[in-house]
């Protein structure tokens, strides 16, 4: 029979059944690991694809769990981050309808929408109840994933990647973003050794970073180690007795550190050096005999009780907060000195992005424009579509409105801090810092399997400070209105699924020669996505190869029009024209991207 707990405002509101409790949180952390873990397998969720897929897969869930539960956001920090989320995503699609932006603008814009959906549905699915089970599901995916990249990278014959060298980067095709999600991984496991309620979920939760920490080691990510160690003191410093918290977590790190150096000894990132497959697949049983052994080691280092976080009184409140403050300042200053000398490209990145801003101080120059601002101002051959830092890009790119739309929606989670009564909120605050910091470094933005990760770490804390009332259903009207608004946000994500799959398979024909497929798939495209200039290109590539020059020239025509900043229009027209069109082509060529087209 199912028990009952009142509210606060007196009314009495169904609990879960034992049975009932335990197949929602299954479904839960099935659900949210599998989210993760879905797009990390598809390339890390980088290509518009996998986007309608995922949307229309949390979408659906959302429906469904407001059919069951008739319940959905209810607190004013829930719904203050959805409007945030909304404002931002909205500035978007206001910066889109500029002219020739759409075609690297939309996209930016669908991003955002994956993204205020994912939000959407993880506070429609999660209650109190079911937010550690989401917690850990994520940390199980990251964790699959981990061993994932760790098989294919010490057991698969070495090779050499034209970008990533020798680093660990598999599945998600950028090693950065492998090192940011493992790094979000052993936060999560650093916070439940130390603040887990039981033995078994210290233990298990520590035993899992081996794998993690040798994944952030082999992909080389420094800024991902550096955002650990910053989340990592965070940690400590909420700590309610930070000295027998550091003590824990040595003696968590003891084994795993081990294991890393390991990994250096071996130089498997050298591309100098190539490790032989026996000594791989060595290495690769020490760091399983390691995961092994830190089961017991960690059961007898860690049986005592957690390190509880600490009770805020009046006193103590200030005083823990300027603590943080100065920790996260530390952090701040420690990142700036340890990168001083490792930016590598980054710094003529962020050097283009701050003096694009000042050129366009009020809007910025549109979404997803760096690409092409870089292009013009570049000083390397390197050529990018992002600034590295998820806040500058946003600067440049939205303007000052727009950072501050999405700040916003990325620091509200700190601000229902001090209401939260979950004790796992603080760990998922944790790894959210990492991915915060990360994010000031690289392009985790674009990453969606790291940044829907982080999402349902903001779900975590956010549902964690719901009060009882929050818990009961919602009257009829508002079920409907959470319904129909959850239902329209399935109509854009077709569309973006069939436009993706149109324009995905017109670009696999090209690449393989078959132009008269490119031809239908590439039309197809162009009647989902009518403001991108990507089917045109694809169209005239294909009508240019079959010899129809007077269509090839009036699709590159077309693709110019939608986006006259981008190049590559401009040079498969001077590839189909002669005389002065070629000319004037190729003029333009060299002024939207002169390295290149010297």
């Amino acid at each position: 029979m199912a028990a009952a707990v009142r509210t606060s405002e007196g009314r009495v509101a169904p609990a879960l059944t034992a049975r009932g409790a335990i197949v929602s949180q299954t479904v839960t952390g099935a659900l949210a690991g599998g989210l993760v873990l879905s797009l990390a397998e598809a390339n890390g969720g980088y290509y518009p694809p996998a986007w309608g897929r995922t949307g229309l897969v949390v979408l659906c869930a959302a429906m469904v769990s407001l059919l069951v539960r008739r319940a959905g956001p209810r607190s004013r920090w829930e719904w203050g981050t959805i409007a945030a989320f909304a404002g931002f995503l909205s500035w978007c699609a206001i910066e889109a309808v500029r002219p020739g932006a759409a075609t690297a603008a939309v996209p930016e814009v669908e991003r955002a929408a994956l993204y205020l959906v994912v939000l959407w549905a993880a506070l429609i699915l999660l209650r109190r109840e079911t937010a550690a089970a989401a917690l850990a599901g994520t940390l199980a995916a990251i964790v699959v994933l981990a061993f994932q990249e760790l098989g294919q990278y010490l057991l698969a014959p070495p090779s050499i990647n034209a970008f990533e060298g020798r680093l660990l980067f598999e599945p998600l095709g950028y090693a950065n973003a492998a090192g940011a999600i493992a790094a979000m991984g052993a936060a999560l496991a650093l916070g439940v050794a130390l603040l887990g309620r039981t033995v078994v979920h210290r233990t298990l939760s520590a035993a899992t970073l081996v794998p993690l920490l040798a994944t952030v080691y082999l992909s080389q990510s420094r800024g991902a180690a550096l955002a650990l160690a910053g989340g990592g003191l965070v940690l400590l410093v909420s700590a309610a007795k930070p000295i027998a918290a550091l003590v824990r977590l040595g003696a968590a790190l003891l084994l795993p550190l081990v294991g890393v150096s390991i990994c250096a000894f071996a130089h498997f990132g050298d591309v100098q050096h190539d490790v032989a497959p026996g000594a791989r697949r060595t290495v690769a049983a020490v760091l399983a005999g390691l995961t092994a052994a830190s089961v017991p080691a960690a059961r007898s280092a860690l049986r005592d009780r957690p390190i509880a976080e600490p009770q805020t009184s009046r006193r103590s409140g200030p005083r823990r907060r300027l603590l943080i403050g100065a920790a996260l300042v530390g952090c701040a200053i420690g990142i700036g000195i340890a990168l001083h000398h490792a930016l590598g490209d980054r710094s003529a990145y962020w050097t283009v992005a701050w003096s694009d801003f000042l050129h366009h101080p009020l809007l910025g120059s549109g979404p997803g424009s760096f690409g092409q601002v870089w292009l013009r101002h570049r000083s390397t051959q390197v050529a990018t579509n992002d600034a590295h830092s998820l806040y500058l890009e946003t600067l440049d790119e939205l303007g000052p409105l727009g950072l501050g739309l999405l700040t916003a929606s990325l620091l509200l989670p700190f601000a229902v801090r001090r209401s939260v009564r979950s004790p796992y909120a603080p760990i998922a605050l944790t790894a959210y810092v990492v991915f915060l910091i990360h994010a000031a470094l690289d392009w985790d933005w674009e990453m969606p399997a790291v940044t829907v990760a982080a999402l349902v770490l903001v779900a975590v804390v956010l549902v964690g400070g719901r009060d009882s009332a929050a818990e009961t259903p919602c009257s009829p009207r508002s079920v409907a209105a959470l319904a129909t608004a959850t239902a329209l946000a399935v109509i854009p994500f077709v569309a973006i699924q069939a436009g993706s799959n149109a324009l995905s398979a017109a670009a696999r024909s090209a690449q393989v020669g078959d132009w008269a497929t490119t031809k239908n798939h590439a039309h197809a495209a162009a009647r989902w996505q009518p403001w991108s200039s990507e089917p045109y290109l694809l169209l005239g590539q294909a009508q240019a190869a079959t010899g129809h020059l007077k269509a090839a020239r009036r699709s590159f025509h077309n693709a110019a029009r939608r986006a006259p900043t981008d190049w590559r229009p401009w040079f498969d027209l001077a590839a189909v024209t002669h005389g002065q069109t070629r000319a004037e082509a190729l003029k333009r060529v060299l002024v939207l991207d002169p390295l290149g087209g010297n």
